[in-house]
């Protein structure tokens, strides 16, 4: 294949037509023989094309890195999402990196507003469970200048969606309480915010500068989502562990692996690590392919097929399973 013109004026690539056509086809194209970078060519011209938003699978973290990366090099880095995997090696009670959770929630927003873009993630997302939209929906809490909301709700909140309570807020998850007045540093804002009330209406909303702590540019609402994809409660954890136990308690191999998980879970309030043991829960989940507009232009760019990769992962899943001290 040729490409037939490239008009860097108009940044329009004019591929052959069943490209342009890609969003009035239903069913699946195989495309073969692209060399260096005409996927990338190919890729954004589909999307300078097309209303709507393109999600690509790829072999791995690495590829996905780079291939983000040539897209955004054509079509401005506000055209590109990277959606990475929990990047967290399983079952060994360590959860996601922050600033992972922070990226993967931004996608799972833009993805429910309905943002176009090209997003961009590594095929193991594909068996990654992941909180359902309308749960993630209901997590937000939406604050504007002039709402009533008491300040002990709030805190409830916070507490409730794995914020930690500080004399001074300096680190994303954190907020204090001082007088009549609140800060939060939540994800997916430049600063951490500060709420002013008087009583129970919020009088103010500011971004302040978290080393000085005083305040910037005023804010007329702000959105705070949880720190975690998946939150429960304690009597939730209550009855995964009485499963758990009651499971592990005729097997001599396991018994001592339940109780300390059990002591873990019970005496940290973060439960870290808890997001490799969904099966244990009674919980709803969602994979990335839910979040997914019907519109949607979805690209399986890998050499090898999803058949392949999926079992290769599962594989990789079942070895680190093996390795549970």
């Amino acid at each position: 294949m040729n490409i037939e013109k490239y008009d860097i004026n108009k940044n329009k690539y004019i591929f052959p037509d069943f490209i342009l056509d890609c969003e009035n086809i239903d069913e699946t194209l195989y495309i073969t023989g692209s060399a260096g970078s005409y996927h990338v060519l190919m890729i954004c011209s589909l999307f300078l094309s097309c209303n709507n938003p393109i999600f690509i699978f790829v072999r791995d973290s690495k590829c996905a890195e780079i291939l983000a990366h040539e897209c955004a090099s054509f079509l401005g880095e506000e055209s590109v999402a990277l959606f990475p995997s929990k990047d967290a090696i399983p079952y060994n009670l360590k959860s996601p990196f922050g600033p992972t959770v922070e990226t993967r929630i931004r996608v799972l927003s833009q993805l429910m507003n309905g943002e176009k873009k090209i997003f961009i993630a590594p095929s193991v997302t594909l068996i990654q469970k992941i909180i359902p939209q309308k749960q993630l929906f209901d997590k937000i809490i939406r604050l504007n200048t002039g709402d009533e909301i008491s300040m002990e709700k709030l805190t409830e909140w916070l507490y409730e969606n794995g914020f930690h309570r500080e004399t001074m807020v300096q680190d994303i998850g954190e907020f204090s309480i001082r007088g009549g007045i609140v800060d939060v540093y939540p994800f997916l804002t430049s600063n951490p915010v500060r709420f002013e009330f008087w009583g129970d209406c919020i009088e103010s909303i500011r971004e302040f500068d978290v080393f000085k702590q005083n305040s910037l540019k005023q804010k007329r609402s702000v959105n705070i989502f949880p720190m975690k994809e998946f939150i429960f409660s304690n009597s939730q954890i209550e009855n995964a562990l009485e499963k758990i136990n009651s499971f592990c308690k005729d097997q001599n191999d396991f018994f001592e692996w339940a109780s300390k998980l059990s002591h873990k879970w019970k005496s940290q309030a973060d439960h870290d690590g808890i997001e490799w043991f969904f099966h244990w829960f009674d919980c709803s989940y969602e994979t990335i392919l839910d979040y997914l507009p019907p519109d949607c232009c979805i690209i399986w760019n890998d050499d090898f097929s999803i058949e392949h990769r999926l079992a290769e992962n599962v594989d990789k899943y079942k070895n680190h399973l093996k390795r549970v001290p």
